[in-house]
């Protein structure tokens, strides 16, 4: 079962990773120049090491998640 204070940690995390995605957004909303924008996306792709990149991380949720119900017992 999950509790509610998990579930509410979870929520806080989620409303956190929106406020740092719209700050991203105005960041890139005015004029950018090629180097900060390349800059900017070398630092979400992670490049040198994609899993630690923004996206690898993102890309790692599902397969969390999926980790997680295997886990669970199933009733039935």
């Amino acid at each position: 079962m999950v509790t509610r204070t998990h579930l509410e940690r979870v929520r806080a995390s989620a409303g956190i990773v929106k406020l740092a995605v719209q700050q991203i957004e105005d960041e890139l909303g005015g004029p950018v120049d090629a180097e900060f924008l390349a800059e900017t996306l070398r630092e979400l792709f992670g490049e040198a090491f994609p899993q630690d990149g923004l996206f690898g991380s993102l890309n790692q949720l599902p397969t969390r998640a999926s980790r997680g119900l295997a886990e669970y017992p199933r009733g039935g």
